[in-house]
């Protein structure tokens, strides 16, 4: 039976419903304030009501001091994290990867103490309460299974899944940074267009301001999203995995040892790309 994300244990999904949530409202508060800066100076630019002007600047300003005080960003990452942690920690329990090996009497109890971590980790932001057991029957049933299907298990839906995940990611955000690189362009480029008539010809329409902000808005957006480091560092990871999915097809005679220390590794690696994406993100 395959374990897919609705058998993961309820802690896993909760902390991933938070992260979506509060990543939806981070991003919008940060699309509205750069959106009601734009306007504002497309009115200014245009001498519209002065008004109008006040009102967007205070929309853009209410916005921010939301994000703020909501400390959504910080919420977002750390469901982020304590999603992930938890993924980690249940693949590697069911199929018997340390520090939950198969013979392990207490891999149980073991997994549910550092579920306990991990929510206290989490509550420090934002408390993710559960009613189910931090141990699923799902989970349970891929664990008892021999080392082949195990391993095949482990391949397909940990490996290779996340490398495919990752290897698109990283196209995605390559193709957005072109695409927001060239709209940042072709708005300094306009700026500058538009100032030079001006000085050349004495045109009364102030359109440097508005496309400069254009720009500016461009840039603050490309720094929120992250497009171009995100790019590199799926495209590392995706790299990463498709090294490990060679060494499980390349060893056909796993050991329990052996495959308990190379799952590890493993989710060590796989936890490293999301250690760098939360620092990326402090910072």
């Amino acid at each position: 039976m395959p374990l897919i994300e609705n058998r993961y244990p309820e802690f896993y999904c909760r902390a991933d419903e938070h992260s979506v949530r509060w990543q939806r409202r981070y991003l919008r508060t940060e699309k509205v304030q750069l959106a009601a800066l734009l306007l504002a100076a497309g009115v200014g630019s245009l001498a519209g009501p002065p008004a109008l002007v006040v009102l967007l600047f205070g929309t853009a300003l209410m916005a921010q001091v939301y994000r703020l005080t909501s400390r959504a960003d910080e919420k977002w990452w750390n469901g982020r994290a304590g999603a992930e942690s938890a993924k980690t920690a249940a693949w590697r329990f069911v199929v018997g990867g340390e520090p939950f090996g198969i013979h392990n009497q207490q891999s149980e109890i073991e997994l549910a103490t550092r579920m306990v971590e991990v929510a206290r980790e989490v509550a420090q932001l934002m408390p993710v309460p559960v009613n189910g057991a931090h141990v699923t029957d799902e989970m349970r049933t891929l664990r008892s299974r021999p080392l082949a299907e195990r391993i095949d298990a482990y391949q397909s839906e940990r490996i290779r899944s996340q490398r495919s995940w990752y290897a698109g990611k990283s196209e995605f955000n390559s193709k957005r940074a072109t695409i927001w690189s060239l709209v940042g362009v072709l708005s300094s480029g306009l700026a500058l267009g538009f100032g030079v008539g001006a000085a050349i010809y004495d045109w009364d329409l102030d359109a440097v301001g508005l496309f400069s902000a254009i720009g500016a808005s461009v840039a603050a957006w490309m720094a929120v999203k992250q497009y171009q480091t995100l790019a590199r560092s799926y495209a590392v990871a995706s790299a990463e995995l498709g090294a490990i999915d060679v060494k499980i097809t390349g060893n056909p005679a796993w050991e329990e040892a052996a495959w308990a220390s190379f799952v590890n590794e493993a989710e060590e690696a796989i936890s490293r790309e999301h250690v760098s994406w939360r620092a990326s993100r402090a910072v």
